[in-house]
């Protein structure tokens, strides 16, 4: 939200720094659920987190889609 939203270019440079790091944290998921969760409960965390990536993804590009309409 902060990239859309940036009013100079080093802030909006700041902001995709932040989302290139968080998207890259997001690939390493699995060997930080293997290291936090019990083992009889890994396929379930698993598949929560496999289930929310893309229904956060798609829900990401819905909202900015409508901020982005309705701040013009």
């Amino acid at each position: 939200m902060l990239a859309s939203a940036a009013p100079t270019f080093p802030v909006l440079l700041a902001a995709r720094v932040a989302q290139g790091v968080a998207g890259a944290t997001v690939a390493a998921y699995l060997p930080i659920v293997a290291r936090v969760v019990a083992p009889d409960r890994r396929g379930t965390a698993v598949g929560s987190v496999a289930t929310m990536m893309p229904l956060g993804t798609m829900a990401g590009t819905t909202v900015g889609g409508l901020v982005s309409e309705s701040l013009g």
